[in-house]
């Protein structure tokens, strides 16, 4: 979030209109902001607003995508004095007849409040600086997947005379305290913990036909589950060897995960015939899991001289499955190009962990910037899909929805490097003109495990 405002001479204000306009999908966007505070305060509201319809592809096909989308950006901040300060944040983002043009659902409304508060004390006995943060995200939305333009671009909803409806309710919450030591002129160490708590729910009510059965109102959904993250972390920067800059972290985690909808509920879940419980959608009952996790890095910079520099690095880094990849109960994610997919999560996943080395070099003589970077990373356990079963349509049987289940696999590398470069025309007092080149080249490389539909992902 941006800092709150401040004024060096005495108490002022400050203002700021804005308004764009894009011709394709006649999308208008506003935006008035003002700003009034002093020295050692600030105030900053500033409001959005964004309107649009269907724009026009290159082929000039009409895409659906029209959406009415507000936000509200309050900041508060407060110096108490030189050592001591406060930030209070709050954001608002609403948003109504929002067309997604590659989803299987439109959103009729999507709220979001988000509040974040930052405290800074340097005047501590027992530490240089102290930072104290904590925060409170929540999100809810409700769609359907009756809008003419909708069906136009999944007429396969038609052949099936599917009817649906979704909504969602997710909270993020946590907090993070760290502080920082000043060891002497070239060290610096920063350590401290924080706590991360994530709930969700999603339910998708469907009917239709699936075949010769019918289904009326079946939930496919992600169950009302929670994520709960203690961590603890340090950091140290180090510059006492000449031409050498040295920056090392480590980390350690714990995820517990446990899904707390009621069994009632869970019973009967999924558009087959019969139903199945949440239990056999998954493959197993066992759904509380627990992670262990850890993670560290070096990263090393030395100058040869003074335009020369040579950048180095390698680190681990590991990740829990989220709520989504361990517990969703078939609900349509749209997730590969082909659109109609549902998805089924596995509480079995076990973590991602990457493993990864960077080198580099960079050029710099005053007018000249240059920097070039290569990387390989192997990733293990990465989280991908399964091909576990297909859907044909008329007229020719051809595919029309793939259903996926989230795996782990070991067959994940990802290459690649970065260059970049700038040059300076004018280098006589301030900078007039500037010029920049960029360059970046990514490979991935994942292949899916084998299944008995011969799934096989490449690009």
């Amino acid at each position: 979030m941006a800092h709150s405002p401040r004024f060096e001479d005495s108490l002022g204000a400050s203002g700021a209109s804005s308004l764009d306009y894009q011709t394709n999908g006649e999308q208008w966007y506003g935006r008035q902001t003002f700003s009034v505070g002093d020295r050692d305060w600030g105030v900053r509201v500033s409001y959005g607003h964004r309107t649009g319809s269907d724009y026009q592809s290159g082929s000039g096909i009409d895409i659906p995508s029209s959406y009415n989308s507000r936000d509200l950006d309050l900041a508060f901040g407060w110096d108490f004095d030189e050592d001591r300060s406060v930030e209070v944040h709050y954001l608002r983002l609403d948003q109504t007849g929002v067309e997604l043009a590659g989803q299987a659902f439109d959103l009729d409304f999507l709220t979001t409040d988000g509040v974040e508060i930052t405290l800074k004390d340097r005047s501590i006995e027992w530490a240089d600086e102290l930072e104290v943060e904590t925060w409170y995200n929540q999100t809810r939305l409700a769609g359907s997947a009756q809008t003419p333009a909708k069906r136009r671009t999944f007429p396969f909803l038609n052949v099936r005379q599917y009817v649906g409806f979704t909504n969602v309710e997710t909270q993020s919450t946590g907090a993070r305290l760290a502080a920082t030591w000043e060891l002497d002129d070239d060290r610096r160490l920063s350590a401290g913990t924080d706590f991360r708590f994530v709930r969700q729910e999603l339910d998708e009510y469907g009917s239709g036909r699936a075949g010769f059965s019918k289904f009326t109102n079946a939930d496919s959904p992600i169950p009302r589950s929670f994520s709960a993250n203690p961590g603890l972390f340090a950091e140290i920067k180090d510059e006492s060897i000449e031409d050498l800059r040295l920056t090392a972290g480590v980390r350690a985690d714990i995820v517990a995960t446990e899904v707390t909808d009621t069994a009632a509920r869970m019973r009967f879940l999924g558009n087959a015939n019969p139903q199945s419980s949440l239990a056999g959608i998954l493959g197993t009952g066992d759904f509380d899991q627990t992670f262990g996790l850890w993670s560290m890095y070096l990263n090393a910079e030395y100058a040869f001289d003074e335009v020369w520099t040579l950048y180095a690095g390698a680190g681990h880094g590991q990740r829990a499955p989220s709520l989504t990849e361990l517990y969703a109960a078939q609900p349509f994610m749209f997730l590969l190009q082909n659109g109609l997919n549902t998805v089924t999560g596995d509480p079995r996943l076990n973590p991602e962990r990457r493993w990864q080395i960077d080198l580099g070099t960079g050029y710099d003589d005053g007018r000249l910037h240059t920097r070039a970077n290569v990387f390989h990373a192997w990733v293990l356990d990465a989280i991908t899909f399964e091909n576990i079963g297909v859907v044909p349509g008329p007229p020719n049987g051809q595919i029309e929805q793939v259903n996926l289940k989230y795996v782990n696999t070991d067959l994940a590398t990802l290459v690649g490097f970065e260059a970049s470069a700038d040059y300076d025309v004018n280098h006589v007092g301030r900078t007039l003109q500037h010029y920049e080149l960029r360059a970046r080249h990514r490979s991935l490389t994942q292949r899916a495990l084998p299944d008995d539909s011969g799934l096989r992902s490449d690009s």
